[in-house]
């Protein structure tokens, strides 16, 4: 079949049938638990050796990444604090496989979740300065007596 030919349900229901659900299961094996990349990622060292990674810790660095991006542009309260991360990694890797999302979604939710509080902060500031702004301008347009 070509991508250019139209899927009737039929096929449709066959291909989500042969794909069957997305099993997470894999994540939930603490028999081999994966080592906890979180707190070397928000050190200042390197890990000395190469680890696995998990859903969470994937979460994390994505999510420090961001962070520390608009934190060097927006603001020190854009940076995600080490308790933070460390919070974030375990409650992705607590409901990734229930919930039977995957990684993507869980990254976008988390997303929302960081920078909703952030974007607030930053409206706060910008008003504050405005405000600010606007009595500077007051008080220069007042007659001294």
């Amino acid at each position: 079949m070509s991508t250019s030919e139209a899927v009737t349900d039929g096929q449709f229901d066959e291909i989500a049938e042969t794909l069957g659900t997305p099993d997470f299961s894999d994540f939930a094996d603490d028999s081999n638990p994966s080592p906890d990349i979180t707190e070397a990622i928000m050190s200042d060292e390197q890990p000395s050796q190469s680890v696995a990674v998990g859903a969470g810790d994937m979460v994390v660095v994505t999510t420090k990444f961001i962070t520390s991006y608009l934190a060097a542009r927006r603001g020190e309260h854009w940076a995600l604090t080490k308790d933070e991360a460390i919070e974030l990694k375990n409650a992705v890797d607590a409901v990734a496989p229930d919930m039977q999302m995957s990684p993507g979604w869980t990254l976008g939710a988390v997303v929302v979740g960081i920078t909703a509080p952030r974007i607030l902060t930053d409206v706060q500031v910008q008003r504050a300065l405005e405000e600010a702004e606007q009595e500077g301008s007051d008080d220069a347009q007042t007659p001294a007596t």
